[in-house]
């Protein structure tokens, strides 16, 4: 009778195991991080997974319709290549995993019960003497596929497993990634045409600007009383009426004054509208905290605001100074700012007068009500800023009742921003926001949050700040911190790595993207969850003494039975 030998190999995990472990995970990260390619991710992904595992094969297949799709196999050798594209239903290494959407792990292909005569077949032609085959598997629905192929039998443990639905799971969702970066680059050069082509039908009418602009001032004059400020109104009686979008025009206004509102803590705001040529200016000042001079030239970016500065916090107030940068240009205007630090800033906005720039279509010969605030300003936000300015009642973070799914603490100062991203994530976890360092610090006091997902430049305390406070604190240092990060902030991503950010995600974002590079962090938190007990299990059930010290100050972080029995049972832990 022939004998069949299942070899050993070295078990990449032992010696050191965590950090080998911790150590893939981070290569397989950086590694995948810059792909666009759904390709050359996986390419990427089953070569460092054949190296560090030490098989002879490893590939990756993406299901499109009824087949499975392996572009490239990384293997050892001359074995026969499996790249090409397979029907589902004929795909029979993948049956059975495809079946019960679990791992199907063959330690030895000539002896497995699970292996039929017809299957033990397929596999000594392709060299398949042992395997471990992952299906990916979202809602019920198939989406890849990935197999770590030995060409002898070999003996898998439970941790060559759970790497291997990690590398799965972590290739998966670089795809997925991949696959959002290009369709956002579409749907970016879609907006590009809407927008052109919306520009193009907008409705401008003659509107009084001055009797407009006044009574918007004059909704915001108790807010503004209330918190200590004074307003002051200048504008020319002779200003003559201009053709704008009435509604764009309040937006203009009211979120400018928002502004305003939000960084100024003491002083004053004062509204200008004056002639100037053929223009209509509008200068909205204020005595607030100001803007750096090297962050002038970044106020119109997506998404972007004062770093590191004390302002108000109110929700929803508003819209970020790019999309008022839009709405001016729509209305064919430009929009400028002069700010020193700790002096106030002075938003300038210029309207041409007259109609010749407009074309006759656009032009609505009806006569506007200029002294009326139309649907498109909401009022009630105003009430909001007023209740704002009341001592605030201090309340629970915004948790949900089940407890079992996991926490994600959203801290980004925009508050559409940050309800947007709200909006995205609360469908599957629970959720909680904060709007600065300092406040994200204060509710993980209240709840430990899973994993944090951070805006780097917030006024009060950064991200950065942010970053380094969860990371030196022991009981959060092990909490994953994502960054949001503009496209053009290379150098907080560099500082963001030194202090151990774990992941990046980039401004703007799909929200596939978003649930992918979330859910990718948990995953890894799972897993290295699972492989610390395993192996606090193993040193405390080890017939040996063991105990683990931690640290320049040798803390005990483990002692066992045998140990404390020879220390005559002292407390040490």
């Amino acid at each position: 009778m022939e004998e069949t030998t299942i070899h050993t190999n070295a078990n990449p995990l032992s010696d050191g195991g965590m950090e080998k472990l911790q150590a893939f995970l981070l290569k397989l990260s950086d590694a995948l991080r810059p792909l666009g390619n759904p390709v050359d991710i996986e390419e990427a992904a089953t070569k460092i997974a054949l190296e560090f595992m030490e098989a002879d094969r490893c590939h990756y297949g993406t299901i499109e319709g009824d087949n499975v799709i392996v572009f490239r196999d990384a293997m050892r050798g001359d074995l026969p290549s499996v790249a090409g594209v397979h029907p589902i239903g004929s795909f029979v290494l993948y049956k059975t995993a495809l079946q019960e959407g679990l791992p199907f792990v063959v330690d030895d292909v000539c002896t497995d019960y699970k292996i039929d005569e017809d299957l033990k077949k397929i596999c000594l032609q392709t060299q398949y003497g042992s395997f471990i085959n992952v299906p990916v598997i979202k809602n019920g629905k198939l989406f890849g596929l990935l197999s770590l192929v030995q060409s002898k039998p070999r003996k898998w443990t439970e941790a060559e497993v759970q790497l291997t639905i990690e590398t799965a799971e972590c290739t998966w969702a670089a795809v997925e990634i991949a696959k959002a970066d290009e369709a956002l680059r579409k749907s970016e050069e879609k907006y590009r045409t809407l927008f052109t082509s919306i520009n193009q039908g907008f409705v401008f009418c003659e509107v009084d600007v001055v009797a407009l602009t006044k009574n918007l001032a004059a909704n915001f004059s108790s807010v503004i009383e209330k918190a200590g400020l004074t307003l002051v109104v200048q504008a020319d009686a002779n200003i003559q009426p201009v053709y704008v979008d009435k509604q764009m025009w309040e937006k203009i206004v009211f979120s400018l004054l928002s502004n305003a509102f939000k960084y100024t803590l003491k002083g004053s705001i004062t509204v200008v509208l004056s002639a100037e040529e053929d223009f209509i200016v509008l200068k909205i000042k204020d005595t607030g905290v100001g803007i750096p001079e090297n962050e002038l030239s970044k106020m119109f970016e997506r998404f972007q605001s004062v770093q590191n500065v004390k302002c108000r916090t109110y929700e929803g107030t508003g819209i970020d100074l790019s999309h008022i940068k839009e709405l001016v240009q729509m209305n064919h205007g430009t929009i400028n700012v002069e700010s020193k630090l700790n002096e106030g800033s002075v938003f300038t906005v210029k309207i041409p007068t007259g109609k010749k720039h407009i074309a006759d279509h656009q032009i609505l010969k009806t006569t506007i009500d200029s002294d009326k605030i139309s649907s498109a300003i909401n009022v009630d936000e105003i009430d909001t800023l007023l209740k704002t300015i009341k001592p605030e009642l201090s309340k629970k973070p915004d948790v949900k009742e089940e407890n079992i799914l996991p926490t994600i603490l959203v801290v980004v100062d925009n508050a559409d921003m940050r309800d947007h991203i709200r909006s995205i994530l609360s469908n599957s976890f629970n959720v909680i926001t904060a709007n600065n360092g300092v406040d994200a610090l204060n509710k993980m006091k209240e709840t430990v949050p899973t994993l944090v997902l951070s805006d780097i430049m917030m006024p009060v305390m950064d991200g950065i700040g942010l970053l380094k406070e969860i990371k030196s604190n022991k009981a959060t240092a092990n909490i994953p911190v994502i960054f949001l990060l503009a496209r053009a902030g290379e150098e907080s991503k560099i500082e963001g790595w030194e202090t151990g950010a774990d992941d990046y995600l980039v401004k703007p974002f799909t929200a596939e993207e978003l649930i992918a590079r979330v859910t990718a962090q948990l995953r890894m938190v799972k897993l290295r969850q699972s492989l610390e007990g395993n192996v606090r299990n193993l040193f405390m059930e080890a017939p040996a003494i063991i105990c683990v010290l931690k640290g320049p100050q040798h803390v005990f972080e483990l002692a066992n039975e045998m140990y404390l029995q020879l220390i005559g049972k002292r407390d040490v832990l």
